[in-house]
């Protein structure tokens, strides 16, 4: 039995000049099975807009795959941090309390760096999106103001 489009994306396997022929091309890379609730609308979300953009194709789905998680990881930690504040509270065997950091604030700082990481592999950063040429961005259908004022707007000059 031959194999989908979306069974040749989630391989790595799909290849233009083979399959696109009998099939339609998909819209987006499907989210891993294991994957639901809000870590399957990140991913979809995510997903369909880089796949649009042509900076992604099925071989980085363990990135992004990362990219879902570390953001996850992130957002419970910010949680715990908003629900049990910045310090804890520990007792030792010895009976002495000390404050120290909630290590959720640890948690949290390092999740962030994974996901700025993974956001610039993407292009996803605000610095990246400055410097996209509008070109690759907006079709010319003659009217070529809207681009040139972009470019401008974007160029270090």
């Amino acid at each position: 039995m031959r194999k989908s489009n979306d069974e040749h994306l989630a391989a790595g396997t799909f290849r233009p000049h083979r399959h696109a022929g009998r099939m339609q091309l998909p819209t987006t890379i499907p989210a891993k099975p294991e994957m639901t609730g809000r870590a399957a609308e990140l991913w979809d979300a995510i997903a369909a807009e880089l796949y649009a953009a042509g900076h992604i194709n099925a071989v980085c789905g363990i990135a992004l795959k990362l990219l879902v998680e570390s953001i996850l990881i992130y957002d419970a930690a910010s949680a715990d941090i908003l629900e049990n504040g910045l310090t804890a509270q520990f007792t030792n065997k010895g009976g002495h309390t000390s404050t120290v950091a909630n290590p959720s604030v640890r948690i949290r700082s390092d999740a962030a760096k994974q996901v700025f990481l993974l956001l610039k592999e993407f292009g996803m950063t605000p610095k990246a999106v400055s410097t996209m040429r509008t070109s690759d961005v907006l079709p010319s259908d003659g009217d070529d103001s809207v681009q040139e004022y972009l470019r401008r707007l974007t160029s270090d000059n």
